[in-house]
């Protein structure tokens, strides 16, 4: 819009236009900025999964791999500076720190997978030099019981499950049980822990059944339906990649 004439015609009262970078922070624009990287990461993977399909015999698209890490760090470089906030004390803090560790899962899940695929050309690259994740400071998170933090040396599945680990614990201290049946979805989505994400999910929805109206119940559910759609799911990681 900014190279049209129409660029003077904006509003220029939008109160999105004028907050602190911590405000906008607070309200999800990083989240929202790894979510348009991960979506990114999925056009590329079904533009090569159909250059698979449609051209026999051609060998997998280094360059395509290597496009789709960069997507990859730019979105956990974009989750971090949310998730390095002092404090989640406000719900909305806190909605948006819940959504950058479930973000930050499915990202390092897909970073290890681009990983493994990328050796395989057994040709180095800037991937190689992909920074791991830095611990998330406890202090500035929100005060839960979650495992322990990474290590430079933790491997990215570990972190996957450790964000999601407290993730779960923030959820259940603060009753968000819509958000936890979310994580326990993507326990299995990811295949990280099957059993582990199956009783989360079983517990939130007998959370909920107790708790909220059947109305909540009745959308709780088509929002399960709808992870567990493999129409929806365009990556899932394989237990030969992950041992």
């Amino acid at each position: 819009i900014l190279n049209t004439d129409k660029c003077h015609s904006v509003c220029f009262k939008r109160s999105m236009l004028h907050p602190s970078i911590e405000v906008l922070s607070d309200r999800g624009m990083e989240a929202i900025t790894a979510a348009i990287c991960m979506a990114q990461i999925e056009l590329l993977e079904r533009k090569g999964q159909y250059n698979e399909k449609h051209t026999s015999g051609k060998a997998p698209d280094q360059d395509l791999f290597i496009e789709q890490m960069h997507y990859c760090k730019a979105g956990l470089v974009y989750l971090e500076q949310s998730l390095g906030q002092k404090d989640a004390g406000s719900h909305e803090k806190l909605t948006n720190f819940l959504s950058c560790l479930y973000q930050k899962a499915e990202l390092l899940a897909w970073r290890n997978s681009l990983t493994q695929k990328v050796v395989t050309f057994g040709a180095g690259t800037d991937c190689d030099n992909a920074p791991k994740e830095p611990a998330t400071n406890d202090e500035m998170a929100p005060k839960t019981s979650s495992g322990p933090s990474s290590s430079p040396h933790t491997s990215d599945i570990e972190v996957a499950i450790s964000s999601l680990q407290k993730c779960e614990d923030i959820c259940l201290d603060n009753g968000l049980y819509l958000m936890l049946l979310m994580v326990g979805a993507r326990y299995i989505n990811l295949d990280l822990d099957h059993g582990h994400g199956t009783m989360i999910v079983s517990r939130a929805f007998q959370e909920i059944e107790k708790s909220k109206s059947t109305d909540d119940l009745s959308y709780a559910r088509s929002i399960y339906d709808s992870l567990c759609d493999p129409s929806e799911m365009t990556f899932r990681i394989s237990r030969s990649l992950i041992e």
